[in-house]
């Protein structure tokens, strides 16, 4: 289930959200990086659906359990069919207690905190006519009328709002990361510099310093972006004709001895400037700097504190909401349940 639910955890975009949530109809979890309104249709039952399990007093109907078995083989094709219903079942019941537990804490979301919400969403579908699309098919398969579900799905968004603050409550109750444990990461896997800019080298010394006086001069009228363009230029003809992102060198250094000659003098250099090194009479670099990052001791130390704790956090929730899951009361009604999915759920 971790596993799976990782593959959530860094969706971009709330458009790219929104269109997963239509298409999915189904509630799959407010993760770090997720946000209330992936699958909000979840319990939108459609016409003839019925229910094949409680889960602490709540219903759980089969189009929820096939959808999510769906979502599961999407993800995890390898997974047997038994497999998938099991998975897809868990996914649902962690859904059931959060927003059991949010309840119990008295977290609540108002109607008008929702309905905003729904307005923005409907923005988006509003851009696309795919989702609009998806959105109508969806308002096809509501047994009610299409206030009737606006009003569902208004209730809907109440309650998966509830859990993503339930959510940002318990990451709040993740421990802190000790001292000890980031002296530790630090050691293991200390926190690099970075250096990023584009060097022009020149077999002539002479001809380097007249290129750097006529880019001195370029400079000094042009903006950064016009200016970064003339010197990826200057580089090209000194080089075969390539993308100009294939000129830009970066380095990741814990000391400045690792770096480059002229690498190396560049680190002190201020971003967007320009500069000449001169190896020997024969030879030189004249470099653009594109940014030249340099972490102070307490900057890394902070730095390293934020990650372990975001790890902290998120194995913090897993454990959350694995205990509300190991400590629900489920119950299923296998009649209503095909007899692959109550083979795998039930074992008989």
């Amino acid at each position: 289930m971790k596993k799976f639910l990782s593959k959530f955890s860094n969706k971009k975009g709330i458009l790219s959200i929104f269109i997963i949530g239509l298409l999915l109809f189904v509630f799959i979890g407010n993760v770090r990086g997720e946000t209330p309104l992936d699958g909000i249709l979840k319990r939108v039952f459609p016409k003839g659906d019925v229910v094949i399990a409680w889960v602490n007093g709540e219903p759980v109907d089969l189009n929820s359990l096939e959808t999510m078995k769906s979502i599961v083989l999407t993800n995890q094709p390898l997974l047997s069919d038994p497999q998938a219903y099991q998975e897809a079942m868990q996914l649902l019941i962690r859904d059931k207690v959060l927003a059991d537990e949010a309840k119990n804490r008295g977290i609540q979301v108002s109607k008008e905190e929702a309905e905003a919400y729904w307005e923005q969403m409907q923005t988006y579908a509003s851009q696309s006519p795919e989702i609009s699309a998806m959105l109508k098919k969806q308002e096809e398969s509501f047994s009610g009328s299409k206030a009737q579900l606006e009003k569902k799905i208004i209730t809907l968004y109440q309650e998966s709002l509830a859990v993503q603050k339930l959510t940002e409550q318990v990451f709040l109750e993740a421990p802190q990361p000790t001292e000890e444990e980031i002296r530790l990461e630090l050691v293991n896997n200390p926190v690099l510099n970075q250096l990023v800019l584009i060097p022009m080298e020149f077999s002539d010394a002479e001809e380097a310093q007249t290129v750097f006086k006529e880019l001195e001069e370029l400079k000094s009228y042009q903006s950064v972006s016009a200016f970064e363009e003339t010197f990826t230029s200057y580089v090209q003809k000194q080089t075969n004709p390539q993308p100009g992102d294939f000129l830009h060198k970066e380095f990741f250094y814990q000391e400045i001895g690792e770096l480059l000659d002229y690498a190396q003098s560049a680190v002190d250099i201020p971003e967007n400037s320009i500069e000449i090194y001169e190896r020997d009479d024969r030879t030189a670099v004249i470099y653009l700097v594109l940014q030249s990052v340099r972490w102070t001791e307490e900057q890394a130390q902070e730095q390293v504190r934020d990650l372990l704790w975001q790890e902290k956090q998120s194995a913090y929730l897993l454990a959350f909401e694995d205990d509300l899951i190991k400590n629900a009361k489920v119950e299923y009604i296998p009649e209503e349940l095909p007899e692959e999915a109550r083979l795998a759920l039930t074992g008989k």
